[in-house]
C-alpha cells in the first residue's frame, strides 16, 4: 500500500529559504541556507538577494542545503555559481549539500557544477571540511 504524502504548504513554483548562522571550525562566520521548493527564472532573484545579503554581512562560508529542493533550473544554477564566484573573490566560499540521488543530484552532476563547487552530504560535513 502506498503511503500518503502530507500536503505541501508551499505554492507550486515557489521557493522557501531558511537560514542558520553558524561558525566554521576555523572561527569564520558561516551560514547554512536551506532551500526548499523550486529555483527557476521566476524566483532565482530572491535566492541571489539572500546570498548577497549574507556576503555583505561578512559571512565567509555559505552552505546551501539543496536536500529539500524539488527543481533546480538554469537560473538557479547561475545563482549558485555567481554566489560562489563573489565569495571566492573575498576569500570565502559557497558549498552545496545535495541529496544522495534524485533529480537535483542528477542536475548537479550533468551540468558539472558538482565539479566546480564542493558538494557534501550534510551541513555538518560541509562545516568540518571547509
Amino acid at each position: 500500500m502506498a503511503r500518503e504524502q502530507p500536503p505541501t504548504t508551499r505554492p507550486p513554483g515557489s521557493v522557501q529559504l531558511a537560514e542558520l548562522r553558524v561558525t566554521s571550525p576555523a572561527g569564520a562566520p558561516a551560514a547554512v541556507l536551506g532551500v526548499a521548493g523550486e529555483i527557476d527564472a521566476a524566483n532565482a532573484g530572491g535566492v541571489r538577494q539572500r546570498i548577497s545579503e549574507l556576503i555583505e554581512a561578512g559571512v565567509e562560508l555559505v552552505i546551501v542545503d539543496l536536500r529539500s529542493l524539488d527543481h533546480l533550473g538554469a537560473a538557479g544554477l547561475g545563482v549558485l555559481a555567481g554566489g560562489a564566484s563573489r565569495l571566492r573573490q573575498r576569500g570565502g566560499d559557497l558549498v552545496l549539500v545535495r541529496p544522495e540521488r534524485g533529480p537535483i543530484s542528477r542536475v548537479l552532476r550533468l551540468t558539472g557544477i558538482d565539479s566546480a563547487l564542493a558538494v557534501y552530504r550534510s551541513p555538518r560535513e560541509a562545516l568540518a571540511n571547509s
